[in-house]
């Protein structure tokens, strides 16, 4: 039977019986799924969320079997509002993401939003900032995404403002303005509104349950 080998980060882990663990785990290259590790209760510790690892795995009958767990560093201890936002982003990935395909994007995009997070100063602000980078991230790796061209084709400048309607970005006097686009895409530090922020909560209740936004909502009652 063969083994199959890839870069992963723990997104969730519980215990499954007496001995093992059920993991719920995003890889480079084989998406994100879910899996038993048997025995893991042992090494509980490796398989926290946010760990960075290397998984061994293979495929039966009965399902998807951990063979082995290898820590590739160290996971970013978070904290406070850095800790629930990456557990909002874990929430996002495991009941978004059901087709084990290869979505390399989604795995760097997380890895980067993880960098961000782990950051020992990080203010709200930065953390509000990556958390939308991630979410556009997601949508458009999903299909759900919102283009950067208006309903002419015409390229989203960042001086002007624009209302999402029919399916296109419709030029305005007032809405989201470009650079809040654009700073999604690029590394601009453009703080992102309350029209945008809930532009993207609106498509992602389009594509998820509602018990993966909860923790969104209530980072919107703090932020």
């Amino acid at each position: 039977m063969n083994l199959i080998e890839d870069k992963a980060f723990i997104l969730f882990s519980r215990p499954q019986g007496e001995t093992s663990l059920w993991l719920s785990v995003l890889t480079e290259h084989h998406g994100r799924f879910s899996l038993l590790y048997k025995g893991g209760q042992k090494k509980a510790a490796m398989c926290a969320p946010f760990a960075p690892v290397i998984l061994t795995w293979k495929s039966t009958r009965q399902g998807l079997w951990l063979s082995g767990c290898e820590r590739m560093g160290f996971s970013p201890r978070l904290t406070g509002m850095a800790n629930w936002s990456g557990l909002y982003a874990n929430e996002l990935l495991h009941k978004g993401m059901h087709d084990a395909t290869d979505m390399s994007a989604m795995f760097w995009g997380y890895q980067r939003l993880l960098q961000t997070l782990g950051q020992e100063t990080v203010s709200v602000p930065t953390i509000s900032l990556a958390l939308r980078r991630f979410e556009w991230q997601f949508l458009q790796v999903l299909g759900y995404g919102f283009p950067l061209q208006d309903v002419t084709g015409t390229s989203i400048q960042a001086q002007y403002y624009y209302r999402w309607h029919d399916d296109a970005w419709h030029l305005a006097q007032e809405g989201i303005l470009g650079a809040q686009l654009l700073t999604l895409v690029d590394d601009g530090d453009v703080s992102v509104g309350m029209a945008l922020r809930q532009l993207l909560q609106w498509r992602l209740c389009q594509l998820l349950p509602a018990s993966a936004m909860v923790m969104r909502q209530w980072w919107e009652q703090l932020g």
